[in-house]
């Protein structure tokens, strides 16, 4: 069950940041984002996320 909050997390920090996740494989993710600054800012929130998952 702890993989899923790992898969969610993520997944809520892109949509919060006006994105959409349209592809994976394996641990990589494809996404789109409403705007350049977004998918500029996206990318630093992810990594905090990922730091906080044990």
């Amino acid at each position: 069950m702890a993989e899923m909050g790992v898969k969610r997390k993520p997944a809520a920090t892109i949509a919060g940041h006006d994105g959409r996740i349209f592809a994976t494989a394996g641990d990589s993710v494809v996404a789109e984002f409403a705007s350049p600054v977004e998918a500029v800012c996206a990318p630093g929130a992810f990594c905090r996320v990922g730091r906080q998952v044990p």
